[in-house]
């Protein structure tokens, strides 16, 4: 017995003693505080708000032999739907930078991996396939 603001749902996915908990617009949500009771409730309720997405990303990552700053005018390039992880690493024998693109869109991903490794070897600037520190 409660009252409820207008449009609430209920959670009722508590294990411990039943009491409900509730939820507001599909996105707020109102459980306990212990853990024992709010995870489980909080749980079922992104699995029913938020369902995962069952999309596809594309990846492709390389380390190069260079600073980070020598390829930020191309990286300024890159499309919105491509995203860019630089990682820039300082080693006794010299810079390097990992860098990694992903997207959902694959023809976007190749046409961006081939903007930057174009670049790469024009500079004349070696590179290796992968994260060097990837086993």
């Amino acid at each position: 017995m409660a009252e409820l603001p207008r449009g609430a749902g209920l959670l009722t996915e508590n294990p411990v003693n039943g009491m409900p908990a509730f939820y507001l617009d599909d996105r707020f949500f109102f459980v306990p505080g212990f853990p024992e009771m709010a995870h489980p409730m909080l749980r079922r309720a992104m699995e029913r708000f938020f369902p995962p997405k069952e999309e596809k990303i594309y990846r492709k990552t390389l380390t190069a032999l260079t600073r980070e700053s020598t390829l930020i005018d191309v990286m300024e390039q890159f499309p919105d739907n491509v995203e860019l992880s630089s990682l820039p690493k300082l080693y006794s024998d010299g810079p390097r930078v990992t860098i990694s693109l992903s997207s959902q869109d694959e023809a976007a991903l190749e046409k961006t991996w081939k903007m930057l490794t174009e670049t790469l070897e024009g500079r004349s600037i070696p590179y290796a396939l992968g994260d060097e520190n990837s086993s």
